[in-house]
């Protein structure tokens, strides 16, 4: 995926991420985690899947406390079974593609990466890997 230099609203954004991040006392790669993540919970919010996850881990926890003192990178989700690797894929692909207000954020489809953990678990999980670009800035999802 070739990347075009963060110009217009991407750079907008990381000079107001920058900003939050230096006037809240916190590294800029937790803001723009945080940002990404956000960004793409409201792009569930809007998909066709958007009554079929609830969330729950972390970022349930800091949403009910509003506290920002545990920092997480990850979105732990509850979906419906049965589940199976193709699916969540395609979920994260339809989400991922869901058109929202311009945010800056360009997903790599191509780097999508779904592995089943907890498999001998009776409820089996599956991990998402991909990487969205705010401009040339990288988030690792």
């Amino acid at each position: 995926m070739t990347r075009r230099p963060a110009l217009g609203l991407p750079h907008s954004i990381q000079v107001r991420l920058k900003a939050k991040a230096e006037a809240e006392g916190r590294p800029f790669a937790e803001v723009l985690d945080l940002y990404g993540i956000e960004r793409l919970l409201h792009r569930l919010g809007r998909s066709e899947h958007r009554d079929q996850f609830i969330l729950k881990g972390a970022l349930l926890i800091r949403h009910w406390l509003g506290s920002d003192t545990r920092p997480t990178r990850d979105i732990d989700l509850m979906g419906p079974a049965p589940l199976d690797g193709p699916r969540v894929r395609q979920v994260l692909v339809d989400v991922l593609k869901t058109a929202v207000e311009d945010d800056g954020l360009e997903f790599d489809l191509a780097s999508l990466r779904v592995e089943p953990i907890r498999e001998a678990s009776l409820v089996p999980g599956y991990r998402a890997k991909f990487d969205g670009f705010l401009g040339q800035m990288v988030i690792h999802y």
